[in-house]
């Protein structure tokens, strides 16, 4: 068998993003509206759905917080690091908030 090849990290490996909130990485179980773009049955039609969202808690206001799915410390855009996956969740939507950790 060969030498296992080491790996080196990528730029910014470790880094926690400067725009996120806490640099906290979170698990959100949220209620989502639910419609219905044609004719339905109305006793068939089902009121929201359980959904769950994980990302990085980069901003948060009165009504809700911005997560974000992915990043990358090493691409400014905009005069701030690249962001990807952006999701606004209403606070008042959110049942459950859960602080990740990262091993």
């Amino acid at each position: 068998m060969g030498k296992r090849q080491q790996h080196s990290k990528p730029e910014g490996a470790g880094q926690e993003p400067e725009g996120c909130k806490a640099e906290k990485l979170v698990l959100i179980s949220w209620k989502d509206h639910t419609a219905n773009g044609g004719w339905a049955d109305v006793d068939e039609f089902h009121g929201p759905s359980l959904c769950h969202s994980v990302g990085w808690l980069w901003k948060e206001d009165d009504e809700g917080l911005t997560l974000a799915g992915g990043w990358s410390p090493g691409i400014k855009k905009y005069d701030h690091e690249s962001t990807g996956n952006l999701q606004y969740i209403l606070k008042s939507c959110i049942v459950q908030r859960r602080k990740l950790t990262v091993q």
